[in-house]
């Protein structure tokens, strides 16, 4: 069984993201544009445009392959109650592969292509998702508009070699090109015939059996490939369903329609990403059709529509398995999968059997099913790594933010917003997650032992863990974690504990720390913690410093609300905050965020000295920033929007004169820079001004520069050296090879490499140099490796006796090579231990080669070569 992938969506104006992503997107809209209004293309569907690719594609010829692509679109263009059709504008300019697929995958601005590219080899696919991924294809909308809400331009990469059967190409085209014109995955049979006992019904209900494969059940859109002969290209009532909402036809008003919501046990707080399926009792796995809760933009809310009038139809919520969804799913329910009945209650106190149900006929609303939740006291069915949604008994607030409801999450904590189910405890994932209480934060294993419950009354909501072991079943670990209504405040006690490792303690999340808060010692506050000005207070434990908890009782009081309260005056160019440089808003007491979300601006200024370079950055936040510089005239000097990592911003300003400047830090899309941004929460801000020369580097490429003195490298004598992407440097020519090998660093361009990998400049950090007397500096600072989010540091320092010395900062890569040889097919001298030696001959061949098994170990590493 293989899967697909699916890509996403960027907006016109100005290369603004709006959804960056590889992953399989979800039931219904592939994007929503605001609430109640997804991405569509533009004209109601007519003459989606797309540009078939010069070459072959695998076992097909190109002729054939645009042949499957013209069917392909085709079978969506047919559906009868849809407005959308298809243009074949033309081949794309060039034949696509390998070498120079780039700038169809990651365009750096509209081209007025819609490109579905054929990757004859596969070779695209292997560097995007690793040999034998078993990915067959990926697409989607590329570009739109937000303003309108339309899609402009779009892509599909298509894998080659997986097509040996022409039935299979144009089941993967068929599903692609759903995705292409604007739908996500959906779920109603395909679950049926994966192997993980999910029924034709709610729960073990199972009303219909299982229906025959060869009679070709499964929806096109259904997260993973069967095979051909599977009905992959014959679209189902679902997927005509999901096409025609987007895209109706005038016959589509004449289908019947069912709306409702789904709520948490106490019949108000809606829950989204909950996939609800309607099927029809005189056809069942034909006449079906699904939607998840919150997959147009409104919370808990669902609507299943392109249903046959006057039709019986049982309607369920059913768990989803497995595939990845832009819809974020709930996570595991918080009570059994059930059917709707016209006696719908949350179980607690009136009988309502999940297998239960009654009848619905389309054009009916209100149809809200409400989860059947566990009473307290019973075990919560958690699982290993999983999470039940509980509603409370009371508002709860937390960090300025109010809750209704809390994720109770197996390993020995609580989060709010969002389940999390993570077993890997660490200080960046409590800082950068949802706000979160952990008790005993660590891999736990209620499926193996032990319970998990809860108690409740008007004033207060407990959560045990009781002698519950670590994975896979050892020892026992005992404690609660108990909210008061009163003030807000936290309790946790400890019972007897078995386990060592954990972490314990109470974070605001992602929208309000800075993600550089530092660990506590808890013991210190003799059992009352004040959270007061503090987004985080926690405590990292480890074997070798023991859990000191054991039968003891942790008490914190009631959260700050986190508003702008360092920040929030200057949202002005008048009332601009004065600020020195270096400056950083990570250090205490500077809260800095956008709230609230549509109505707000920072402004700030500085004095600046005139060094070379300027750098202002948003290093962290759960926003989509835009900044913009100003000279102290209010001239407009530069923005930038999505400069920095992921959606975040940033700028490198060069060889401005010294000065006053003014900066304003709102969200896209606030072009006039009124406050009018669509995101917000709390951001780090970091400006500060240097001699460094940034150096804008892309993927896999070269960069020659002067030394500014002659440099001997093993008897050579250089004057400008070559900077590559990759981590590294050589002489004499340039290299762009991000596949690092002991064979190519005896034979090539002589080297020296810090970190030779894959690195990718242009996916976030920077890379820049400095000259002093006598001495090169070449620093790459959080530079990530290509398709990844690590970060990887190192300065390599030339100076004119010889010597060379590399420094590391944090590394994150696992593989690489570093070292240095004089290349031009040296004897192999064999690897060396650089962490363990340090210090080395400049001349000569010194390298290590790191991967799984010999990962990297050179993080705040000092290697130094002398002549």
């Amino acid at each position: 069984m293989n899967t697909y992938t699916s890509h996403g969506l960027r907006a016109t104006a100005l290369t603004f993201a709006i959804l960056a992503s590889s992953s399989v997107l979800a039931g219904g809209p592939i994007a929503d544009c605001q609430p109640g209004q997804p991405f569509v293309w533009g004209s109601g569907g007519s003459n989606i445009p797309f540009n078939p690719d010069q070459g072959d594609l695998g076992p097909l010829s190109n002729a054939a392959a645009v042949t499957a692509v013209n069917d392909a679109f085709a079978v969506w263009q047919a559906t009868a109650t849809s407005s959308a059709t298809y243009s074949n504008n033309g081949l794309l300019p060039v034949d696509v592969d390998i070498s120079n697929f780039s700038p169809y995958l990651n365009a750096a601005a509209p081209d007025g292509l819609s490109a579905i590219v054929f990757d004859d080899t596969g070779a695209i696919f292997d560097l995007l998702f690793g040999p034998g991924s078993g990915i067959l294809g990926f697409a989607g909308p590329e570009w739109g508009t937000p303003a309108t809400c339309t899609i402009t331009e779009g892509l599909s990469f298509l894998n080659g070699p997986s097509f040996v059967d022409p039935t299979a190409a144009l089941d993967v085209m068929v599903h692609e090109f759903g995705h292409y014109s604007g739908l996500g995955h959906t779920v109603v049979n395909g679950q049926l015939f994966i192997g993980a006992g999910d029924t034709s019904g709610a729960g073990t209900d199972d009303p219909y059996g299982i229906p025959d494969p060869s009679a070709e059940p499964i929806e096109t859109m259904y997260p993973f490939y069967f095979g051909p002969n599977t009905g992959t290209q014959n679209l189902n009532q679902d997927d005509m369903a999901s096409l025609s909402t987007l895209y109706p036809d005038a016959s589509f008003v004449t289908t019947g329609k069912i709306s409702g919501k789904i709520l948490l046990a106490n019949g108000v707080i809606p829950v989204t990403g909950v996939n609800v399926i309607a099927r029809n009792d005189a056809n069942p796995f034909y006449d079906a059709v699904s939607a998840i809760s919150g997959d147009f933009g409104v919370d808990g809310e669902y609507q299943i529509e392109g249903l046959t009038p006057g039709a019986n139809y049982r309607v369920y919520i059913d768990q989803i398995l497995a595939g990845g969804f832009s819809t974020v799913l709930s996570g595991p329910f918080p009570g059994p999968e059930e059917y709707y009945n016209l006696t719908e209650s949350n179980n607690l106190d009136s009988a309502d059997p999940v297998s239960a149900f009654d009848f619905v006929q389309p054009n009916s609303s209100d149809v809200d099913i409400i989860f059947n939740a566990p009473a307290p006291g019973d075990p919560l069915l958690v699982g290993d790594d999983g999470s039940v949604n509980l509603a409370l008994p009371f508002s709860f607030e937390l960090c300025g933010m109010a809750f209704s409801s809390v994720s109770v999450n197996a390993n020995g904590n609580l989060t709010f917003g969002a389940p999390n189910g993570d077993f890997s405890e660490s200080s960046a994932e409590m800082l950068s997650g949802p706000p979160r209480i952990a008790g005993w934060w660590d891999d736990l294993n209620p499926a193996n032992g032990g319970t998990v419950s809860y108690q409740q009354s008007k004033n207060s909501f407990t959560v045990s863990w009781d002698s519950v072991p670590e994975y896979f079943s050892s020892g026992a670990n005992s404690f609660s974690i108990n909210l008061r209504r009163a003030n807000n405040g936290i309790d946790i006690e400890y019972g007897d504990m078995t386990s060592l490792d954990a972490l314990v303690g109470v974070s605001c999340g992602a929208t309000v720390t800075s993600g550089m808060e530092g660990t506590s010692d808890l013991s210190e506050y003799n059992g009352r913690i004040n959270l007061h000005n503090s987004p985080a207070k926690f405590e990292l434990f480890y074997a070798v410093n023991g859990n000191d908890l054991a039968n003891s009782q942790l008490r914190f009081n009631g959260t700050t609300t986190f508003n702008d309260n360092w920040a929030g005056k200057n949202n002005s160019f008048r009332k601009a905050r004065s600020l020195n440089l270096p400056f950083s808003s990570a250090d205490v007491g500077r809260f800095t965020e956008i709230e609230p979300i549509g109505n707000d601006i920072d402004w700030y200024r500085f004095e600046t000295k005139g060094d070379k370079a300027l750098s202002i950055e948003i290093t962290a936040g759960p926003l989509d920033s835009l900044i913009a510089l100003f000279d102290n005239s209010g001239n407009l000097i530069i923005t930038d929007d999505d400069g920095g990592s992921g959606i975040l911003s940033k700028i490198l300003a060069l060889d401005l004169p010294a000065g006053r400047y003014y900066l304003a830090v709102t969200t896209f899309a606030d072009l006039d820079l009124i406050g009018a941004g669509s995101s917000g929460g709390r951001y780090v801000l970091e400006i500060d001004e240097s001699n460094n020369v940034p150096l804008t580097m892309g993927d896999d490429n070269s960069i020659e520069l002067p030394l500014g003195f002659t440099f001997s490298f093993n008897g050579v004598d250089y004057t400008t050296a070559f900077v590559n992407s990759n981590g590294n440097m050589t002489f004499g020519t340039g290299d762009t090879d991000f596949s690092e090998s002991i064979g190519e660093l005896l034979s090539d361009q002589p080297r020296i490499a810090p970190l030779w990998d894959d690195l990718s400049p242009n996916n976030g950090g920077n890379v820049s140099y400095a000259q002093e007397a006598g001495s090169f500096i070449l620093n790459f600072d959080s530079v990530p490796e290509f398709v990844s989010t690590g970060a990887n540091s190192f300065t390599l320092t030339l100076r004119a006796d010889g010597s060379y010395t590399i420094e590391y900062g944090a590394i994150s890569a696992l593989d690489g090579l570093a070292g240095s040889s004089p290349g031009g097919g040296v004897t192999d001298p064999g690897a060396s231990d650089l962490n363990a030696l340090g210090n080395f001959l400049a001349s000569g061949t010194h390298y290590e080669l790191f991967d799984a098994v010999n990962p990297n170990d050179l993080s705040g590493v000092v290697l130094e070569f002398t002549p």
